[in-house]
């Protein structure tokens, strides 16, 4: 009998080191099922050569869309970036980039249009208190989202060249403008990335 229940005992270990093993072998399978998944959610938005007879995984404006939707999302007033990024047209004067985002000044504090007859004058004259505020208000605001705007600039080259895959990058590092146009500026990397593409 006891030589029975010994036998019972090492059944028992045995059945339950199986489950063991068992429950390891699916949580394996997941863990590996999740990472190619990942991979595969990946490769879906980078940039990558077209090459004749191959599917393309994704188009230029696919993963551009994919670009600026996360830079929007993740970046501190990253819209300022994507409406010109979208347009591939950089900004490099703040004059123009306010502008373009409708960042107005309030009339110049202190002046006033008197008209006398006929005559229409501009003369100086004290600005109010609010005025004043208003003013100093609208040019900060300015001068933050300016500031903002460069610091996302520098930050968006390597977002988009990271989207770049190994083949895509070293085809526009053979640009012989890359060290002088395209290196650090997102705007002329999208431009030739777009052409070399389809066309190193």
């Amino acid at each position: 009998m006891s030589g029975r229940g010994r036998t019972g005992n090492h059944a028992g270990r045995g059945s339950g080191s199986g489950c063991s093993g068992r429950g390891q072998q699916q949580s394996s399978g997941k863990s590996n099922t999740n990472n190619t998944n990942k991979s595969s959610n990946s490769k879906e938005f980078e940039f990558t050569p077209f090459y004749a007879g191959k599917i393309q995984v994704a188009t230029y404006d696919t993963v551009k869309d994919h670009i600026i939707n996360t830079i929007q999302k993740t970046n501190k007033n990253g819209h300022d970036l994507t409406k010109v990024l979208a347009l591939e047209k950089d900004y490099n004067d703040k004059e123009q980039f306010c502008e373009r985002l409708g960042l107005t000044l309030p009339a110049q504090a202190g002046l006033e249009t008197v008209t006398q007859g006929d005559t229409t004058t501009t003369q100086q004259r004290e600005p109010t208190q609010y005025e004043l505020i208003e003013y100093k208000e609208a040019l900060r605001e300015r001068n933050d989202r300016w500031r903002i705007y460069l610091d996302n600039k520098h930050k968006s080259y390597a977002f988009i060249w990271g989207k770049c895959n190994k083949a895509m990058q070293s085809r526009i590092e053979t640009d012989s403008e890359f060290a002088t146009k395209v290196k650090d500026n997102p705007f002329e990397l999208l431009r030739r990335t777009k052409i070399k593409m389809y066309d190193p």
